[in-house]
């Protein structure tokens, strides 16, 4: 039936979705880890990592912006509504420019290259090499902000033993799809880290939003699905979202939450 061709349809779409977001992280990983050795090449184990993985950085890069294309496609059939963006793209290609900068530069003759690194030993950030963070992706999708939020605050925000660099590479490397939109504009360096950090708390970290994206998911639900207990559930869940535009908003949001689980 045509009807269960287009579910068939739609969940491979979504299969596929879900398989290429996992190469688009493994392969931005990729490029970023490139990236931080490029970033202070005095250490011998950065130079030796550059030269090992540069010949795989093209391909890597190349496919990576194909995938994202993709990704988009796959996102704007399935989500209609969702926001497309290439943001993503932007920041790799920025990363890939400045590897391919510093190898060159790498592979200059020694004499050429002591000026220079005379000049930059000074600015370079001590190399912290940490181990990989579980941290989830973040689309964009209000109902994931929340455990995006508290993943990220407390294994990367609030670490201090972390620099600004490292904290924006994590939280970069975490982002697509409309999420990365609102970073647009705003230049990848390290002193923009608290302003893309905040930039994204200011738009996702809104208890209103929240109440009516949890609102918006429960009348969704189709009547002829609700058992007369889920409908009861689902009554008491508006009148908490109701409460919280007059002003109770932490706790109730908090309910909401709990409700919808």
């Amino acid at each position: 039936m045509a009807g269960d061709d287009d579910t068939d349809s739609s969940a491979e779409r979504g299969v596929e979705l879900k398989v290429l977001t996992g190469k688009q992280e493994q392969s931005f990983k990729f490029v970023q880890e490139l990236h931080d050795a490029a970033r202070n090449l005095q250490l011998e184990a950065n130079a030796q990592l550059l030269e090992r993985r540069i010949s795989s950085l093209e391909h890597i890069y190349t496919d990576y912006v194909k995938t994202a294309e993709r990704v988009n496609i796959l996102t704007a059939i399935l989500k209609p509504t969702a926001k497309i963006s290439f943001t993503d793209v932007s920041t790799i290609q920025e990363m890939y420019g400045y590897i391919k900068f510093k190898f060159v530069e790498l592979k200059k003759p020694t004499v050429d290259r002591n000026s220079t690194n005379v000049q930059a030993g000074v600015q370079q950030d001590t190399s912290i090499r940490l181990k990989p963070l579980d941290i989830p992706m973040f689309m964009g999708e209000q109902g994931e902000w929340p455990m995006f939020f508290e993943i990220f605050k407390a294994n990367v925000h609030s670490n201090q033993a972390l620099p600004d660099s490292h904290k924006l590479q994590y939280l970069l490397s975490k982002l697509g799809g409309s999420a990365l939109s609102v970073c647009a504009g705003i230049p990848p360096s390290n002193e923009n880290y608290l302003v893309i950090y905040n930039a994204l708390v200011d738009k996702y970290q809104d208890t209103r939003n929240l109440a009516t994206h949890y609102l918006d998911n429960i009348l969704q639900f189709k009547a002829s699905k609700l058992t007369v207990m889920a409908l009861s559930n689902k009554i008491i869940c508006v009148s908490i979202v109701s409460r919280v535009v007059i002003g109770q908003q932490i706790v109730l949001v908090n309910q909401l939450a709990m409700c919808v689980i």
